[in-house]
């Protein structure tokens, strides 16, 4: 049986096998990055737009309205595309997850869209599922903290514990989903994820994820430092070099981001080798 640490160093070694991939999928991430920043340059912007023209008064109906429709639709525009991309990607790191389980040491290519944009909307739909509890618990604890404080504590600390379980089972169900050649009923086969956590143990699970999360955080941190450090000292070069600098940095952090999101995928499929060995 490998160790946590062997799993991790094989996810973390993975991605560099093909670079140029990490760079692809970065790419998708820049557009829907980009598509967020020109959602809010368009909010900005009719935001100071109503402040020019006396819209919004401390007080008035209309702060809500300030948004005309053209503006409301080019957000929503921003947003679907947004979406549709990130479905691309969650497809994309879907596969990985396939891979891992088959064997393969290689990175899915970027070809099959129609299989990527299904794959991504449904691991999504997986997801969503297993958080409706939790949320609807939360809810609950916000709207009960004002007037029945101890009440809500307690929904608030099972919405946690609950949110934890269903998290790890969303994980497992994820995995069960690829193993079976994308059978969408996999993922809610809750016996069967409840006896692949139950293989690699609880403990074990719980403390693979956050062992993953810290070291993901350790090079997130680091990136920001070097991101940071490069446009500090590009700074001095003017205004061009502040440009620069900022944009060098947020192309780190967007690789970054893109290594580390196939490590974490690798890793999720690793563990569930692990499971079906016991």
């Amino acid at each position: 049986m490998a160790s946590i640490t062997d799993n991790l160093k094989d996810g973390l070694k993975y991605p560099l096998y093909e670079p140029k991939k990490i760079g692809l999928l970065a790419a998708l991430y820049c557009i829907i990055f980009a598509l967020f920043f020109a959602s809010l340059y368009v909010f900005i912007g009719s935001l100071e737009q109503a402040v020019n023209v006396h819209m919004l008064v401390e007080g008035s109906k209309m702060l809500p309205t300030f948004l005309s429709s053209s503006s409301i639709a080019e957000i929503i525009i921003f947003l679907i595309i947004s979406v549709i991309v990130s479905l691309f990607i969650t497809g994309y790191l879907y596969e990985i997850i396939k891979f891992t389980i088959e064997g393969k040491n290689n990175l899915p290519k970027f070809d099959n869209f129609k299989n990527m944009f299904i794959n991504g909307v449904k691991v999504t739909v997986v997801m969503i599922v297993y958080s409706i509890v939790p949320s609807i618990l939360s809810n609950i604890s916000v709207k009960l903290s004002s007037s029945q404080p101890t009440i809500a504590l307690v929904v608030g600390i099972i919405a946690i514990i609950l949110g934890i379980i269903l998290i790890l089972m969303g994980i497992m169900a994820v995995n069960n989903m690829a193993a079976n050649n994308n059978n969408f009923k996999s993922a809610f086969d809750r016996k069967g994820i409840l006896a692949l956590i139950s293989s690699i143990g609880w403990i074990r699970f719980i403390g693979a994820l956050v062992f993953l999360a810290l070291v993901g955080l350790i090079i997130l941190f680091a990136a920001l430092f070097v991101s940071f450090i490069i446009a500090i000292i590009l700074s001095f070069a003017g205004e061009i070099g502040s440009y620069i600098g900022l944009f060098i940095a947020l192309i780190i952090l967007v690789l970054v981001i893109s290594y580390l999101e196939i490590v974490t995928y690798r890793f999720y499929g690793s563990l569930y080798k692990e499971a079906i060995k016991e």
